[in-house]
């Protein structure tokens, strides 16, 4: 089952790289107050695993899917979710909601 694309603020609690040998894939889970995502890299699991840190909010953008009854996303895009004060304005990361036409 597919579902449409997303924007969601969470934090990364837990990461752990399943499988063996050429199979071997990064889930994050990220965590948020409505419940869990699993995001999962099957290529650049190495790199992502050294960028991401886990207790740290990010803002993912993605498609999400249902595997095994959870919901996941897959090579998500990713920003680290920061909060700066510049000039009297607030200012987030680069990832921002568009409205639907």
């Amino acid at each position: 089952m597919q579902l449409d694309y997303v924007q969601v603020k969470g934090r990364i609690v837990h990461m752990e790289v399943m499988g063996d040998k050429r199979a071997k894939r990064l889930v994050a889970r990220l965590q948020d107050d409505t419940g869990t995502l699993d995001l999962v890299w099957f290529q650049g699991w190495q790199w992502m695993q050294k960028s991401l840190r886990e207790g740290v909010q990010y803002l993912v953008f993605g498609k999400i899917a249902v595997f095994n009854g959870n919901l996941q996303m897959s090579h998500p895009e990713m920003d680290l979710l920061t909060e700066n004060i510049a000039d009297g304005k607030r200012h987030r990361s680069r990832c921002i909601p568009l409205p639907k036409n």
